[in-house]
Parts: structure tokens; sequence; C-alpha cells
């Protein structure tokens, strides 16, 4: 563990905590220096800051400089009278424990409960009307252990001996995400001067702002009538209000959801009973039946449904996935199928933030598309570093969507696998959750995952798909990706896939035949006639490889040893070639002929009647 104020600084810059120097026992910044506004992870500038201030305290900036490290920051000084903890008993009491997390305790005895959020939350001081209880998030800061306090004599420590460095903060979720207050967060507007008077509105997040109001409005049992109303005049209140066409598409629509503005910790089971519906006869809703979700992939996939892309590593599925975010976006094809045009949240849970924007910029390059293109369709939820069992996932995806999305991709799902893959019980209970998703935010559930273990050609389509069954029998539809038996030796990095359907919704659907040629896949019908890859095609492709890579071997082999034996001519007899030949293998005269012929020599004769026949290099 590290011992120095400055080996603590930079083992938290290593945690991914942007640090910056405090005054000695305070948590006022340095003289000289901006405090927050310096925060950093550079282990250059933090070596030098405690080299020349050993004992200079260790604040951390929260907020997205500390990849969305949330603080609430329990204020407890006897002497000043701040009972914060008090007032979070009284909380907790009603709406039940924090979940676990990293806790640091004050130099003067208040709690620093750490969390992360890939959502982002204001700083607020008394956060929901308690006492002596902070939010520390943007633009925020907190004071760190093994800092001191001058005033107390008093360290900050870590409970239980247990901080980032050994466990990471825990997901804001359950009763520490209803504390925190999101809700009032709304970035700055750089184009628009902030006002402090509470008149006007930031032009940022107008969209959610509403969306927010209606929940809240609905939650006091309003009636559709006055929250309509209500809406209309706090939009005015906005500095550019939204259009009448902005309202009726992005923020009444919401009016028909079952809203919940902010969501108790529930388990899968009493969330599924708490919203199970009554049935109803067929006779009743002949008449007027439900009305179908409208298609979003031509033939595929409807809005509201679930959709898992299967295959191997190497087959391309983010890329596809990625074009396919492009395909709504822009309203173009899939894999020859027409995308109706929307929005699209797409989770990337794996790879880096700017190789991920590289990728869809790379996409939409090799597509053509430079002018005149929806990029704005596509919002991009950097996830990677905050994965978690899909169940603590859910309510911070449905926070996020609400519902301004036709399609929400995960990417890939193994991020945020909840249990064992291979048993059913455990997917049900987490594909429950892709149920809650589409239900409440009204948008299709794309996600991908991989094939099992072995050749996925060997298999049905449906049960290419790794782990339990559940996985290929919940979604509405499944795409699988499967390698075609073709060896591309002019391109050799170009390979060929057979996608492939099983649809619920819709008839059974040809497959399609591509290329993947990065970083798209292009159709070609030439490889209809071109049979998947079994585990058979691929025992006799590397039995065939095994034997090309032998007859490469014998032929450097047999070049070598006729070069050994060569006189100044270059020939040699057959019985010399045999009898050096042995060092690596005895074989046969007529073996030995058949090995030269193939390496490039011929019988050169004899020089008289009775002499051994020569053999030397073919001309």
């Amino acid at each position: 563990m590290p011992e120095t104020l400055g080996e603590w600084a930079l083992e938290y810059a290593r945690h991914g905590f942007a640090v910056f120097p405090l005054a000695e026992g305070t948590k006022i910044p340095l003289k000289g220096s901006h405090g927050k506004s310096d925060a950093t992870t550079d282990e250059d500038q933090i070596r030098q800051w405690w080299t020349d201030h050993p004992k200079a305290n260790i604040g951390i900036a929260t907020g997205s400089k500390s990849h969305g490290l949330i603080v609430i920051d329990v204020d407890t000084n006897p002497a000043k009278n701040k009972q914060g903890r008090k007032s979070l008993e009284e909380w907790t009491a009603e709406h039940g424990d924090f979940p676990p997390t990293c806790i640091a305790i004050s130099g003067s005895g208040g709690l620093h409960y750490y969390y992360r959020s890939p959502l982002k939350f204001k700083s607020i001081d008394n956060v929901g009307g308690t006492i002596h209880i902070d939010q520390e998030g943007e633009g925020g800061s907190i004071v760190a252990p093994p800092s001191w306090n001058k005033e107390t004599g008093g360290y900050y420590t870590w409970k239980d001996s247990i901080s980032p460095l050994d466990n990471p903060p825990g997901l804001l979720t359950g009763s520490a995400k209803e504390f925190a207050q999101r809700e009032l967060y709304s970035e700055p507007d750089a184009t628009v001067p902030a006002d402090r008077s509470g008149g006007m509105i930031s032009t940022r997040s107008r969209t959610g702002a509403m969306v927010s109001l209606i929940g809240k409005l609905r939650s006091a049992q309003l009636s559709e009538e006055a929250i309509i109303q209500a809406v209309r005049i706090e939009n005015n209140r906005f500095q550019t209000p939204l259009t009448q066409k902005e309202l009726d598409s992005e923020v009444f629509p919401s009016l028909k959801r079952n809203w919940k503005v902010s969501r108790p910790y529930y388990s899968i089971e009493d969330q599924i009973t708490a919203t199970m519906p009554e049935p109803e006869s067929l006779e009743a809703v002949a008449a007027d039946p439900p009305q179908l979700s409208p298609v979003l992939i031509d033939g595929v996939l409807r809005q509201g449904h679930k959709m898992l892309i299967s295959g191997p590593s190497k087959a391309g599925k983010s890329f596809a996935l990625m074009r396919l975010a492009i395909g709504i976006a822009e309203g173009m094809a899939w894999f020859g199928s027409k995308c109706k045009q929307g929005r699209i949240l797409y989770l990337n849970m794996e790879i880096d933030h700017a190789s991920c924007v590289d990728r869809f910029l790379k996409i939409y390059k090799a597509m053509g598309l430079t002018f005149n293109v929806h990029q704005s369709n596509i919002d991009i939820w950097p996830l990677r570093g905050f994965s978690r069992p899909l169940s603590e996932m859910t309510d911070l995806i449905i926070d996020e969507a609400g519902d301004k999305y036709a399609a929400i991709v995960i990417d890939p799902l193994y991020k945020l696998m909840d249990g064992d893959e291979n048993s059913n019980s455990d997917i049900s209970r987490m594909v429950g959750n892709f149920d809650r998703i589409a239900r409440e935010t009204g948008a299709a559930v794309i996600y991908a995952h991989h094939f099992a273990k072995g050749t996925g050609g060997d298999k049905a389509v449906i049960d290419r798909a790794a782990g339990a069954g559940t996985f290929a029998r919940d979604p509405d539809a499944i795409l699988t990706m499967t390698q075609l038996d073709i060896d591309n030796q002019a391109h050799p990095e170009q390979t060929a896939w057979r996608v492939e359907y099983v649809l619920r919704e819709f008839p059974n659907k040809k497959p399609v035949s591509v290329w993947w040629k990065y970083p798209l896949h292009e159709i070609n019908d030439a490889l209809d006639d071109v049979d998947v890859e079994t585990s058979a095609s691929r025992n006799e492709k590397n039995r065939k490889k095994a034997q090309k890579e032998k007859r490469k071997q014998q032929i450097e082999d047999t070049k070598r040893v006729a070069e050994s034996i060569a006189d100044a001519e270059g020939r040699f007899t057959l019985a010399a070639f045999i009898e050096a030949y042995a060092v690596y293998e005895d074989v046969s005269r007529s073996t030995a002929q058949r090995r030269l012929q193939n390496a490039g020599y011929d019988s050169a004769g004899a020089d008289k009647p009775g002499a051994p026949a020569y053999w030397k290099k073919a001309r």
C-alpha cells in the first residue's frame, strides 16, 4: 500500500481519479494553483506537486473528470453541530441503506460514500432537503485519505481499510441513486449566459426536463390535460422553447408510458409482479386489436422487440452492429433489409471510446456518406469500465434512454452477463431485463453474443449462440454470422460469411452471403453456393494445409541435401542423395527420384557405359 501523501495521489490517479494538491491540513487549494481545475491523472505533474509540497492534502475532482465519480458527503462535526449522520439515518430508515461501496471517514468524523455512474450528477448542498449532506458531482471535489484536518487533528481514513485501490467504487444504484439528484443537473450551454435569477432555463436538455416534469406530474395523479398545460407553460421558460412538433414527437408520447419518476430497487420477481397485466378475452379486443409495433428492419424486427446477433470472433460483429446503427440513423438498408429511420443509443461496453468513434467514422467513409448524413441520430454511451450485471444496469439504461430511441444496441452482451450463461434459470432472469427496457422505452433491444465452442455450421442456426437454450428461444429475431468453407488465397485478410435468420414475427428470410472486408460486410450473391464451414470441412481444410506444408518442407530438405553433396558442376548420384537424405528419413529409390523431381532436379544420364546416372538441377 502507498505510504506518503504523494504515493497515495499517484495511486489514485492510476485508478482513474483526477487529483490536485491542497494546502496542508485544509480543503483550500495551494497558493497560486487553480484547485480542482488543475486536477489531473498525469503522473509527472503529480510527482512534481508532491515533491514540492510533500505534506499537501489530496483533493479529488468528482464527476466526469474522474470517470463518473459521485461522492455523497455526510458532514459530521460535533464542534460545529453538523449532524449529517443523523440526517442519513433518518433518510435510510425510510428508504433503505445505501448499496455497498468504499467509504472514507473524514478528519471530523463525516462519511464520504464513493460511487460511480455513467450518468451526470450535479454538485448540490443539502441534497434532497437533508441537513448537512452534500452531493459532489460535476464541478465538485472531495478531500481524500490520508489527508488530515488541522482544525480537529483527525486524519481521513478508509472505513474498514477498504479503499478504491482494493475495490472500485460501487455503481450508483438502489437507494443511493434514489437519494442522489441527477434531475437537477443540466450541462451549461456555452452560447447562452447563465441566468442565476431562476427566470430562464438553459436550452440544453430541454426534452429531458419536460419528460421528467411529466413523470413528476403523473406521480402526483394530475389529469392529462393539466399535465399538457403545465408542460406548455414551462416550455415557454426556455430561452429557445421546443416547437409544437418537438413536443408532440419527443415529449408528449411519454404520457402513454407507465412512468415512474424514481425507481426504488425491486427484485426482478417484484418488478414482474408489480407490472403483470390482467388476462383479457380475445372477444374483447377483436373489434379493436392492439396496434402492432412499427417495423424497424423490413422482414426482420419490429420496434420494441429484441434481436440477438451471434457469431464467432473475427466475424466483425461489432462492425455489423455499428453498420446497423448507421442504417437506422440514415434510413438505409442493412444486409439487404431496409431500415426505418430513427435514433439509436449505442452502448459501447468493450472498446476505448476514441476507437469506437473512429470505427463509426471509418464505416461512414467506406459507405461514401460524407454529406447530408444524420450522425446526430446516433448517441454513443461510453460504458467501458462501468460493466455491471444487467440487473444493476437496467434502471440506468431506461432512465438515460427515456423514449427517445428507436433502438438500443448493447455491444457486447457478455459485459452485462447476469449469472451463469449455461443456466436457463439465470438467463431467463437476465433477459427479463431486456423486456423491461423494451417495454419502458419503446425501443428495440439489439445485442451481440458469441458462438459456442466448435464450428457453428455443425448446429442448427437457432442453437449456434453459446450458453443456455434460453438465449435462442427468447429473442424475437436471431441473426447468425457463420464462416463459409472457402479459402481466399488471393486476399487472406478477407473472409466470407453466411448471414442467416430465425424470426418470430416474419416469414422465413433468405440467407445473405457476404465478404468481410474491413470495415464493411459486402453482399456477394456469388457466395450463395458455398457451404458454411463444418467440423468435417474444417478438418479437411486443415489436413490439406498440413499436407501442403509437409510437401513444402520436403522440397526444402531435398534442395538442402542435394546442394550439400553436388560436385563443382552441380551433379550427384542418386545413391549419394539417398544416403545423405537419411538424416531426415529413409526413402526408397522411387521416392527419392520423385522428391528430386518435385524439387526441380533431373537425371543427367551417364558419362560412359556402366557409369552411375547423375542428377542435377533442371534447366
